[in-house]
């Protein structure tokens, strides 16, 4: 098996637990992040974390509420 010179991240909900088996069974050596649910957060909370103008510079494409 060749070895990922990369750490691996996985983004997921405590909600999420079977989620995160899965990613267990299938991922060796891996860090958890836990997530935020973009849903769940108020307009105010969004709008300190989320900068319109910097996304479009960066992706070019717009997030939706949630994401």
């Amino acid at each position: 098996m060749t070895q990922c010179p990369s750490k691996i991240f996985v983004i997921n909900l405590d909600v999420s637990v079977s989620r995160m088996r899965k990613s267990q069974s299938q991922l060796y050596d891996f860090e958890r992040v836990n997530a935020v649910d973009g849903g769940k957060l108020r307009h105010d909370e969004l709008a300190d974390r989320y900068d319109v103008d910097l996304n479009h510079q960066q992706s070019h494409c717009l997030l939706t509420f949630g994401e």
